[in-house]
């Protein structure tokens, strides 16, 4: 019996002229976004978007439309809805230490949180609020500061787990 193949379009195809339609895709998009921010929004047409996109885990080679390595929650809002509007879809990354690399996908919207983390300790209610971006290490100069002493939950491997960002001082 002879194997037939069968063209269809993958949206999840990374050769040259997929990755070409989705710049093109979703340049408007990028546009809106350079209007709206204050951070900064990288395309795959940017110089420094490879390094964008890297995280420690060489493994994974995933290509985004849009990097949004957002300053604020304005930024974060506008990021969200210029992927509704678009229909991307969207990943968060905050420290970029996820192993299997799912803060960071082909095609959609990384909403980058790293540059975002400001911890706010309340040393009478022995709390603190955390950004998204915020790390362990940044949590533990918040607290030493007031004379206290993070507790967290922690990932097997040591880090701050993106969902636990409540502390208990």
């Amino acid at each position: 019996m002879a194997r037939r193949s069968i063209h269809t379009s993958d949206p999840m195809d990374r050769s040259n002229s997929a990755r070409g339609r989705r710049k093109e895709d979703h340049a408007g998009a990028a546009v809106e976004l350079r209007a709206m921010l204050n951070g900064k929004v990288i395309s795959p047409n940017d110089l420094g978007y490879d390094a964008a996109r890297r995280i420690w885990n060489g493994a994974i080679d995933h290509h985004p439309a849009l990097i949004v390595r957002c300053g604020s929650v304005g930024d974060v809002q506008a990021a969200l809805g210029t992927a509704r509007k678009h229909h991307l879809s969207v990943t968060v990354r905050s420290g970029g230490y996820d192993w299997a690399g799912r803060s960071i996908r082909d095609g959609g919207i990384v909403i980058d949180l790293s540059a975002m983390r400001r911890v706010t300790v309340d040393p009478q209610a022995r709390t603190a609020t955390l950004q998204g971006g915020a790390t362990a290490a940044d949590t533990l100069a918040a607290a030493e500061a007031h004379g206290l002493a993070a507790v967290n939950r922690k990932h097997w491997h040591g880090w701050l787990h993106p969902c636990r960002r409540a502390m208990a001082l």
